[in-house]
């Protein structure tokens, strides 16, 4: 199996060149995409090459770990094993930690028995609905984090980070150059770190919040390899922030009075002979793609901000999109359309909060452009001012599940069985999170 002989010559051309690290790290993303896995010794590595099983059910674990009650899976079928396959390209040098390890990705959708409930097989399944229509998908993830306070307060709460020259809890400064040079250690180590795992990284700079920073990742023609990269990202950004003496976070809204955090895509599509799409017949099928992904935005919020936490982000006059929007050169709408030439048109989708799952919210992108692009959609005019006054989506992931469940173009793109045990997941999800009585509580009633 050729998947097999490329995999052990990549283990073979990793161990020769790096002989000073005894473990690596086997690991894969859940639809909350938190990260579980085991570590071995790299000397065993190999022989799990074809061989390697694990628990299928830890896909549909909570944010804390634990197994949620989803259909039949889980504890009600006995937690089978299933087969996993190594990803290829994704055997990676750790160097932050205690000492230099590896690390590889795992998935079931290289196997024969892929899992339906794997993000990153529902984002597989879209791709090929592109191919099946001579099309290749083209993005770039755009994500944002914080920077906070590993301590948190008396009462359990995240606390804004204190500059390490000034010595004061950090204030809002966007794109201020002396944030850059005041977290230049951690940023530089960011960078180095990068590079040492073939992450192409673009611009860096210092976001609304207070300790809040961007760093931009490279457009990539192999959609799985972009998703795989922000899981990559994310690893790499928390383990040399622990370095440093921080706490990064992902959340989608860290604190209440400041900027939250989001992750944006750039999707540009081209034919098989190299052509971008988007930029022909007067930009008509780009519209349509636009046309098809505001369509099925508010349903599309089930993927885009998938947890309570998330929908603090849309508030009135804010800095995020309320209502369905498109517009050329207007940050305040859902999706963008950027100025550029020819043949790197494409939108900007910014919707998605920075801990959505990066499998789940680019299938959702791109499942919505192809239905809009395949049913010729009009997005309507573009929209003129502030898309930040009225409320136009769902005001919670109730409500938003809801919609998605009502919506059966996507549940097929998406695939039937992955959509019913989304749902499952997340009202399981939403229950597990509800019962539990909040400090504000004892605070007003008790």
């Amino acid at each position: 199996m050729a998947l097999h002989t490329d995999m052990l010559a990549e283990i073979q051309a990793f161990i020769d060149a790096h002989p000073e690290v005894q473990e690596v790290d086997i690991y894969t993303a859940g639809i909350t995409p938190n990260l579980w896995g085991k570590r071995y010794p790299i000397h065993l590595l190999a022989k799990l090459v074809g061989n390697l099983k694990l628990p299928r059910g830890n896909y549909l674990m909570s944010p804390i770990g634990q197994y949620l009650e989803v259909m039949e899976y889980n504890w009600q079928d006995g937690d089978p094993d299933t087969a996993y396959e190594f990803v290829p390209g994704s055997l990676k040098l750790v160097q932050w930690g205690d000492e230099p390890r590896a690390q590889v990705m795992v998935t079931t959708s290289l196997s024969e028995t892929p899992f339906e409930g794997e993000p990153r097989q529902v984002l597989s399944q879209v791709v090929q609905q592109y191919r099946a229509a001579n099309m290749v998908p083209v993005v770039a993830f755009e994500l944002e984090f914080y920077l906070i306070d590993p301590k948190r307060s008396e009462l359990g709460l995240a606390q804004k980070i204190e500059n390490p020259f000034s010595g004061r809890r950090e204030q809002p400064a966007t794109l201020d150059m002396e944030s850059l040079e005041h977290y230049a250690a951690f940023l530089s180590d960011v960078r180095r770190q990068l590079a040492a795992q073939n992450i192409v990284s673009t611009a860096v700079s210092a976001e609304m919040g207070p300790g809040q920073f961007e760093i931009n990742l490279n457009h990539h023609r192999d959609v799985l390899a972009a998703a795989d990269e922000v899981i990559e990202y994310q690893r790499l950004i928390k383990g040399v922030a622990r370095e440093h003496g921080y706490q990064a976070s992902f959340m989608a809204k860290p604190f209440l009075e400041t900027a939250g955090s989001g992750m944006h895509l750039h999707l540009s599509v081209y034919d098989e002979a190299g052509r971008n799409v988007f930029s022909q017949n007067d930009h008509r099928i780009l519209k349509q793609a636009v046309g098809g992904c505001l369509h099925h935005m508010p349903s599309a919020m089930a993927f885009l901000a998938s947890n309570p936490n998330a929908y603090r982000r849309y508030a009135l006059e804010g800095i995020v999109a309320t209502e369905p929007s498109w517009a050329y050169e207007n940050r305040s709408v859902a999706v963008r359309i950027p100025d550029s030439d020819e043949s790197n048109c494409r939108f900007e989708y910014r919707m998605a909060a920075a801990d959505a799952n990066p499998y789940l919210a680019l299938a959702v992108v791109l499942a919505s452009a192809l239905d809009g692009m395949e049913r010729g959609m009009d997005p309507g005019e573009p929209y003129e001012g502030y898309a930040c006054a009225k409320h136009g989506f769902p005001r919670s992931l109730s409500e938003t599940l809801n919609l998605f469940e009502q919506n059966e173009s996507l549940k097929s793109r998406l695939g039937s069985e992955f959509s019913k045990i989304y749902l499952a997941y997340k009202r399981s999800e939403l229950r597990g999170f509800e019962q539990m009585i909040s400090a504000r509580e004892y605070e007003w009633y008790l």
